[in-house]
C-alpha cells in the first residue's frame, strides 16, 4: 500500500529501481528529491540496473536493503559496485483507531501550520546559514506544496524549536520527518509533535501509521511509547 501510495503521488515522474521493500514517502523525499523509489527483488543482478539509473541523473546512489531478503552474493555485488553500508534505519507501523488524548509536557505547544510558516519554521530550527538560506528556502517549500503534507511547527516555552510533517493518502499516514533543535531537545517536544501528528491521523480517518527511525534512538523510543511497533529493518548502502 505505501508503494502504490508513493505512486499515486507522484504523477509523470521517473521511478528508480532500489533493492529493498515498502519504501515510505520519507525515504523517497530524503533520497531523490522528487525522483520516486520503486522496489525489484534484492538480488546482485539488478545492483547494475540500479545504478546506472542513478548515475543516469547524475545522484549520488542511495540504496535500502532489507536485511533478510539479502544474501552474502548481493552484499558483495554491493562493495564491488563501489558501495559501502553507512547506515542502518528502522521501519515502524500501527494500525490506529480511536486515540485517547495524552497529556502535553508543561510549556510544550504543538500547531498545524500552512507551508509559509512551516518554510520559516524549519530555516529557523535548522540553523540554515545565510548562504544556503535561498535554495534550502526552495527546497522546502518545492516538497511540501501538496495538500495531503500535514506541518507542524513546535514550541517550548512560546519558542519555537521544532517541526513536523506527516503526508496523508488514502487512509495512510506517513509520519515523515520531524526535528527538534539540539537546545530544546529532551522536554517532550519530539514526542508532543508524534501524538500530535497521531491524534490528527485519527481524525482524518486514518487507520495506518508509518514511520522511520535510526535504531536505538530517542525517535525509536518515542515511537514505540505511543504505539508503533518495528516492522523491518534497512541496511543503507552509499558512495
Amino acid at each position: 500500500r505505501q508503494v502504490d501510495q508513493l505512486r499515486r503521488g507522484c504523477p509523470g515522474q521517473q521511478f528508480a529501481q532500489a533493492i529493498g521493500r515498502c519504501v515510505t514517502q520519507a525515504a523517497f523525499f530524503r533520497a531523490l528529491s522528487h525522483i520516486g523509489f520503486w522496489c525489484v527483488e534484492a538480488h546482485e543482478s539488478n545492483v547494475d540496473i540500479i545504478s546506472a539509473w542513478f548515475a543516469s541523473g547524475h545522484v549520488s546512489p542511495r540504496i535500502e536493503v532489507v536485511p533478510q531478503l539479502a544474501d552474502s552474493s548481493l552484499l558483495r555485488r554491493l562493495g564491488d559496485a563501489g558501495l559501502a553500508c553507512t547506515g542502518f534505519n528502522s521501519t515502524f507501523v500501527a494500525s490506529i483507531g480511536t486515540r485517547e488524548d495524552e497529556p502535553v509536557d508543561d510549556g510544550v505547544a504543538v500547531v498545524r501550520v500552512g507551508l509559509e510558516e512551516f518554510v520559516t519554521t524549519v530555516l529557523e530550527v535548522s540553523g540554515a546559514s545565510f548562504e544556503r538560506y535561498i535554495a534550502r528556502e526552495t527546497e522546502v517549500r518545492v516538497r511540501h506544496e501538496g495538500s495531503e503534507w500535514w506541518l507542524y511547527r513546535g514550541a517550548l516555552a512560546g519558542t519555537t524549536c521544532g517541526w513536523a510533517r506527516m503526508r496523508v493518502v488514502d487512509g495512510a499516514a506517513a509520519l515523515c520527518g520531524a526535528n527538534v533543535a539540539e537546545h530544546s531537545r529532551r522536554a517532550g517536544v519530539q514526542a508532543a509533535m508524534l501524538r500530535q501528528r497521531l491524534a490528527d491521523a485519527t481524525a482524518s480517518g486514518c487507520d495506518l501509521a508509518v514511520a522511520q527511525a535510526e535504531p536505538g534512538t530517542t525517535s525509536q523510543r518515542n515511537m514505540e511509547r505511543c504505539g508503533l511497533q518495528l516492522a523491518y529493518h534497512k541496511a543503507l548502502w552509499t558512495t
